[in-house]
């Protein structure tokens, strides 16, 4: 995953340093219109924890991606909707978990995979520099524990079908539909199932993903 980290920041920094260099005179303006497009990228993700008792594991990043589809909608000449479907890895690395009441503990990656349908709206530039904001409704397809040791457990009866998260973000597009995204999801609802699925009262676990990718609206460049 660290790969897809540096090639995704290469690509991001060769397609900045070709907006930089691009002349506005010589271009036309980018015609608003409805375009379908495609963002993919690396996801930087972690959980922000509460209400753990006696022992609060120790938590870290971990690294994986998200790719997915979307559909540009103008609202008026600087405003956009975006509407998206994405397949998006989540979860984070634990360590310092207390396994019993004795002071033994393992580590451990939390892999959480979601279907999510980010809502943004943006404000777009003359000059393709884009900020965004909008809520995400998620739904998990798996959920798997990595560990400890070459173990590996489906463990999805623990985390809540839906997730709400609220994004925001910045990017740039150029002329030709080709461009850079950075967004930061907040998660707002515990993930975790408490009571054999029947509440949400007791230790809460909550995503927190930052993104950084590449996006193409089709049709831009004509």
């Amino acid at each position: 995953m660290k790969k897809i980290s540096l090639i995704v920041l290469t690509l991001c920094v060769s397609t900045a340093l070709f907006a930089q260099e691009t002349k506005p005179q010589l271009v036309t303006p980018m015609a608003v219109k409805t375009r379908f497009g495609i963002r993919a990228g690396a996801n930087l993700a972690n959980v922000r924890l509460n209400e753990f008792k006696p022992t609060e594991p120790d938590v870290n990043q971990k690294t994986s991606f998200h790719v997915g589809a979307f559909v540009n909608i103008p609202i008026s000449p600087m405003f956009r909707f975006q509407p998206e479907v994405e397949y998006s890895g989540q979860g984070s690395k634990v360590s310092k978990y207390r396994l019993t009441d004795r002071a033994t503990t393992a580590a451990y990656e939390q892999d959480l995979s979601y279907v999510n349908v980010p809502l943004m709206l943006q404000y777009m530039t003359k000059s393709g520099v884009m900020i965004e904001a909008g809520p995400q409704p998620g739904w998990l397809l798996n959920a798997s524990q990595d560990g400890p040791g070459d173990t590996d457990t489906d463990n999805h009866t623990y985390f809540d079908k839906f997730n709400l998260s609220i994004g925001a973000g910045l990017g740039y597009l150029s002329r030709i539909g080709l461009g850079i995204n950075a967004r930061y999801n907040f998660g707002l609802t515990n993930t975790l199932e408490d009571d054999n699925g029947t509440s949400n009262n007791g230790p809460e676990v909550k995503n927190q993903v930052f993104q950084i990718g590449l996006v193409y609206q089709f049709g831009a460049g004509k």
